[in-house]
C-alpha cells in the first residue's frame, strides 16, 4: 500500500512538474501580434517601418493591390501540376476583383519533386531584380517534374 501511494505521489509531483515547465514555455513563445498587421508583413516592414526580423525585411510576392483590404496568401510550388493549373484562376481572380483583392505568393517546397528548390531559388533570384511575376509564369508554364 505504501508503494502505491509512492509511485501515485512521483506521478502527481511529475505531472505538476511537467504543467509547470509546459506554462513557462507558453510564456517564453509569446507573440506580440500588435506589431504586426497583414499589410506589414506582407511589405517586409512591421508597422513602426522598421524591418521585420521574421523575415529579414523581404516582403512577399503580390499580384494585385498591395494595399487590398483582402488578401489571399497562396502556398505554391512552381514544379506542382495542381498548382500550375490554379495558376491562371488566381490571375482571373485578380482581374475580377481589381483593387479588393491581393494575393501573396509564397513557397511550399514539395518533397518529391527534384526541381522544386531550384525553380523557387530562381524566382526568389528574379524577384530581386523585378522580375519575379513574369519569372513564376514562365515556370508555372513549363515545369519539369
Amino acid at each position: 500500500m505504501k508503494k502505491t501511494v509512492a509511485i501515485v505521489g512521483v506521478l502527481l509531483l511529475a505531472f505538476a512538474g511537467l504543467v509547470m515547465y509546459s506554462m513557462s514555455q507558453k510564456e517564453q513563445a509569446k507573440v506580440d501580434f500588435e506589431k504586426y498587421d497583414v499589410n506589414a508583413v506582407a511589405s517586409g516592414k512591421l508597422k513602426d517601418g522598421s524591418d521585420n526580423p521574421d523575415n529579414g525585411g523581404i516582403g512577399d510576392h503580390i499580384k494585385g493591390n498591395p494595399k487590398a483590404p483582402v488578401m489571399l496568401f497562396e502556398y505554391a510550388d512552381y514544379q506542382c501540376g495542381h498548382c500550375a493549373a490554379v495558376a491562371p484562376r488566381m490571375d482571373s481572380l485578380i482581374k475580377e476583383y481589381g483593387d479588393k483583392l491581393a494575393i501573396v505568393q509564397r513557397n511550399y517546397i514539395l518533397s518529391y519533386s527534384t526541381n522544386s528548390q531550384a525553380a523557387a531559388a530562381a524566382a526568389e533570384a528574379a524577384g530581386l531584380q523585378g522580375f519575379w511575376r513574369e519569372y513564376s509564369d514562365i515556370l508555372f508554364a513549363n515545369q519539369a517534374v
